[in-house]
């Protein structure tokens, strides 16, 4: 892969003066500033009625509580099991809005949606790599639901598991060798691990109950996952070998998607423990858990951002000048210039080599404009797309 020399690349956009709807994505300022905040979480929720996908920011290690709720998709469809890019700017999740359910990709603020897996099967439970560059999923393409990787494009689908029954819940370790799912390959769900190529698969636990819905801790030393081997839906731990079974959460109701913060501190889960779905948070210093989510309404499928805050989106105001500098893989840069539907839009590019290019254009739901120029030993190149008047920068890789 090519490698650009250190560059400048400054972005200037004239919005028109006429109000711009606000973005129903994540805070428009970033809380870094914010002592107080545990994490973030994405999630899926019907309290506006279908289920679609949600950030959370969790505050006060003494007492956690979700705040800062926004919606991020607004389909009459069902989008559901969202997980975070490694950066944290891009949100993988399944959703049947084109009739089944397909793999769909968007930025953390919402826009830039696309659609990534196109079957007449079921294709679902989406998570990224932990370098973001590939994303491992199951789908009915074998017939019964097998595991299935392919580049965070869509593009290069490859096969990694095969047998009689179901694969399902991939989770990629932290240093990236190896998959943990739960399969029912041998007639009841158990949690199995993989090298990330498919090879060497594992069974970790085997127990008559059912074992499910896996996820490492972030060192990789232990597995998190959900299991009614005492009656009811509980959380447990193990060591990432399969020893050292440890029950984690009790009473009634069931608890299931358990994941890890990136601190280690905390596991979030939903939990039917009060009658509905909602979101919990088990602080393993203190053994205390945290109702994040109240009312009749359904919150699941919690799965947490990558860092302890939620990546800085600029607010849309009527000049914007982004300027960055670093050494980059041609494929990394992007700058991503929106305005709303039916806007108009002029937008200069520039190089430290002098090269430049101004577009000037009319934008359309839906409608992506490509620039590309010069700069260095490579190509850098951005895009344009409609999200209604915010405009950042995705971090350049150093």
């Amino acid at each position: 892969m090519r490698i650009l020399s250190l560059f400048a690349l400054v972005v200037m956009l004239a919005v028109p003066a006429s109000p711009v709807p606000a973005l129903a994505g994540p805070p428009a300022q970033s809380t870094e500033d914010d002592d107080d905040v545990i994490g973030w979480l994405v999630f899926a929720s019907n309290r506006d009625g279908p289920f679609d996908i949600y950030t959370m920011v969790i505050r006060d290690p003494d007492n956690p509580t979700a705040t800062d709720i926004r919606k991020l998709t607004d389909h009459w469809r069902t989008d559901k099991s969202p997980v975070m890019s490694p950066d944290g700017m891009r949100v993988t999740w399944e959703s049947n809005r084109d009739g089944d359910f397909e793999v769909f990709v968007m930025d953390i603020d919402g826009g830039n949606l696309r659609q990534l897996t196109d079957n007449d099967v079921y294709d679902g439970y989406p998570y990224f790599s932990p370098d973001g560059a590939e994303i491992v999923f199951g789908s009915d393409m074998a017939r019964n639901t097998k595991l299935f990787v392919m580049d965070e494009d869509g593009d290069n689908v490859r096969q990694l598991t095969d047998g009689p029954t179901w694969d399902l819940f991939p989770a990629w370790s932290p240093d990236g060798s190896q998959i943990v799912y739960q399969s029912g390959n041998i007639g009841n769900y158990e949690i199995f691990v993989m090298d990330a190529d498919g090879d060497n698969q594992r069974q970790l636990t085997d127990n008559p109950a059912w074992d499910a819905e896996p996820s490492w801790s972030p060192d990789g030393s232990q597995i998190v996952f959900a299991s009614d081997r005492d009656g009811d839906e509980h959380i447990y731990v193990m060591n990432a070998d399969g020893s050292d079974v440890r029950q984690l959460t009790d009473g009634e109701g069931g608890d299931g998607n358990p994941v890890w913060s990136p601190d280690g501190r905390y596991i979030a889960f939903h939990s039917s423990r009060t009658g509905t779905l909602r979101i919990y948070l088990l602080d393993l210093e203190t053994e205390e858990v945290y109702d994040l989510t109240e009312g009749s309404v359904i919150d699941r499928c919690p799965a947490w951002g990558p860092s302890l805050h939620i990546p800085e989106v600029l607010e849309a105001e009527p000049v914007h000048e982004v300027s960055f500098e670093g050494v980059v893989q041609a494929d990394a840069p992007r700058v991503n210039v929106r305005s709303g539907p039916g806007d108009t839009f002029d937008v200069l590019f520039q190089a430290d080599n002098g090269a430049e290019l101004q577009i000037t254009g009319r934008n359309a739901t839906s409608t992506w404009l490509y620039a590309a120029f010069e700069a260095g030993e490579g190509w850098i190149w951005a895009n344009l797309v409609n999200v209604r008047g915010n405009l950042r920068t995705l971090p350049v890789v150093e």
